[in-house]
């Protein structure tokens, strides 16, 4: 192959791929630029008034609709339960069994509300219904447990609403009479013993001792 002819090949191939790698580069550099994201801010009012509407849920119980509730009921056939129904509150009272005399051992007071069926839904410290109280056909006061089927009737005894204070337990550092008002009350016997300074006592009860030094209780034992 002559000199001139090589010469007119690589020419040739020259101008080919010469402008195939120009285009090339033009794709690259001439590419549009990619969109910019723009981000929308939500602003929140935090004076604004809650647009939710707020219900208050009252408990009051008109007079004339538990009426028929108010006063004293004894638990029927018990010696020592009572229940005392006083506004909207009602009072279980239980005595003290050991005792001869009427003499409160625990009060448990709790609220009620009246439902569409004539009953005292009685409630606890939360709201949330643990007793039925209704009247029977014949007059006497039923109620029934909400977790079991339990029931108890009481009979009326009177209009009395007055809830009794519960009768403590006697403890040390009471006086003699503190302890005579207390649930063991009287004592069967006393024995007392008297020295040049002091006046100690024994107080001798079905439960247990008492022990006094100068009309003071020191020491109690059961």
């Amino acid at each position: 192959m002559s000199r001139k002819k090589y010469i007119s090949i690589l020419l040739l191939c020259a101008s080919i791929y010469l402008p195939g790698c120009s285009t090339q580069q033009s794709t690259v550099t001439d590419a549009e630029p990619s969109p910019t994201t723009t981000e929308e801010t939500t602003t929140i009012d935090t004076d604004s008034e809650p647009t939710e509407e707020i219900i208050e849920i009252s408990y009051e119980v008109a007079e004339e609709d538990i009426a028929a509730f108010q006063g004293e009921w004894r638990e029927k056939g018990a010696k020592y339960r009572k229940l005392i129904i006083s506004g909207q509150t009602v009072n279980f009272i239980s005595f003290d069994i050991f005792s001869d005399t009427e003499v409160v051992d625990k009060v448990f007071t709790f609220c009620f509300e009246y439902d569409e069926n004539d009953q005292l839904v009685v409630c606890n410290s939360y709201h949330q219904p643990v007793k039925i109280l209704s009247i029977t056909e014949d007059g006497q006061l039923k109620e029934q447990s909400t977790y079991s089927d339990d029931e108890t009737l009481y009979d009326y005894v009177s209009e009395n609403t007055d809830v009794p204070d519960a009768v403590p337990d006697p403890a040390i550092g009471m006086t003699a009479d503190e302890v005579l008002t207390s649930k063991w009350g009287y004592p069967k016997k006393k024995n007392i013993t008297q020295t040049a300074t002091s006046t100690s006592e024994q107080w001798v009860y079905d439960q247990g001792y008492i022990y006094l030094t100068d009309g003071i209780v020191t020491a109690i034992q059961k």
